[in-house]
C-alpha cells in the first residue's frame, strides 16, 4: 500500500475548494486524490494523469464512486497543455505534483525499481513502454562511457561514477546487461563491502531512471506550461524526494515571486515530521514548495 507524504501539509497548501479545477499530475495509487476530489464537490472537475496504468486503474476505481467528477488519463505530467486541451479546459485552480515513486512501482511493476528482485532493466514510469521507449537496458548498453558517468555523478551523486561507467563498458563486450541483478553486481565490484543502510547501487539505479524517464526535462515542462495554464490566485504545489527536482522547483518559484507575478507560500520547503518518518521512511528525503499565480 502506498502511502503520500505530507498529506496535511499538501492539502492546506493546495486548499481545493467546491467547483474549482484541480490537475493532479502523478495520481499515484489515488491517495490525495480522493481528498481533493471530496472537497471540489459536485462542481468541481479533478484531471488525474500517470503514466502507469495500473495504477492509474486503481486511482479510476476510488474516484469512480464520485461520478464525472474526475478524469484520469494515461499521460506524462509534462503534456499538461495536451491533456487540459483534449478536455477544451482553458485554466485550472491547482496543481499538484507528487514526484515521488508509489510503492507498487518499486515492488511489484517487474520494471526494475527495486534492488530485492532480479528483474529486466526497464526503468520506464509507463506500464506499456513501446519500441520507441528508451529503458534502462538502451541506456546501460548503448550509451557512451563519458555519457554514464555523467548521469551517475549528475544524477546520482556518484563518487565513483567514473569507475562504474568503464566496468560496465568491459561487461558489455562479452554479454548485453539485461537484468537489475546483472548491474547491480558490476556495482559491487566497485563496493564489494559497501557497509550502511544505502544499497551499493541506490545511486546508480536513481540516475538510470531519471535519465530514462527525463525526469528534470518534464519538470521543467511543467512548470513553464503549468503556470501559463494557471488562473489568478491558483495554487502550485510540488513534492519533490531529489536535490535536483527541488532546485528545479525552488528557482522556478522564486523566478515567479521575482517577477510579481506570484507569491511564495512556502520561503523554505515544507519537510516531514519526525513522526511521519519514523512511520514512513520513504518520506525522509520530501520537500514540499508552494506558490500562489497572482
Amino acid at each position: 500500500m502506498h502511502t503520500p507524504v505530507l498529506t496535511k501539509e499538501t492539502m492546506e497548501l493546495l486548499s481545493p475548494k467546491e467547483g474549482e479545477t484541480i490537475f493532479e499530475g502523478t495520481g499515484g495509487e489515488g491517495g490525495l486524490s480522493l481528498l481533493i476530489v471530496e472537497r471540489l464537490g459536485p462542481k468541481g472537475k479533478l484531471i488525474v494523469t500517470d503514466l502507469d496504468e495500473n495504477n492509474l486503474n486503481i486511482v479510476r476505481y476510488k474516484l469512480s464512486q464520485y461520478g464525472d467528477t474526475s478524469v484520469c488519463k494515461v499521460a506524462n505530467f509534462r503534456d499538461i497543455k495536451r491533456t487540459l486541451g483534449d478536455l477544451e479546459i482553458k485554466g485550472v485552480d491547482g496543481i499538484l505534483l507528487d514526484l515521488g515513486l508509489a510503492s507498487s512501482q518499486i515492488e511489484e511493476s517487474g520494471r526494475g525499481f527495486t534492488f530485492n528482485k532480479n528483474e529486466p532493466l526497464i526503468m520506464t514510469f509507463s506500464s506499456s513502454p513501446d519500441e520507441l521507449t528508451v529503458t534502462a537496458r538502451d541506456v546501460v548498453n548503448n550509451w557512451k562511457e563519458e555519457s554514464l558517468a555523467e548521469i551517475f555523478r549528475g544524477f546520482g551523486g556518484e563518487r565513483k561514477a567514473d569507475k562504474i561507467a568503464r566496468l560496465i563498458m568491459q561487461a558489455r563486450k562479452s554479454k548485453i546487461i539485461e537484468t537489475t541483478g546483472e548491474l547491480i553486481e558490476i556495482v559491487k565490484q566497485v563496493y564489494p563491502n559497501k557497509p550502511g543502510r544505502l544499497h551499493p547501487a541506490t545511486r546508480v539505479f536513481q540516475a538510470l531512471r531519471m535519465a530514462v524517464n527525463d525526469e528534470v526535462g518534464a519538470i521543467r515542462q511543467i512548470l513553464r506550461d503549468g503556470w501559463s495554464l494557471l488562473n489568478p490566485e491558483a495554487r502550485f504545489v510540488v513534492i519533490s524526494f531529489h536535490e535536483i527536482e527541488d532546485r528545479e522547483i525552488k528557482t522556478f518559484f522564486k523566478n515567479m515571486a521575482g517577477k510579481k507575478l506570484g507569491n511564495l507560500v512556502t520561503k523554505k520547503p515544507v519537510l516531514p515530521s519526525r513522526a511521519e518518518v519514523r512511520i514512513n521512511p520513504r518520506s525522509r528525503s520530501a520537500k514540499l514548495r508552494a506558490i500562489v499565480k497572482i
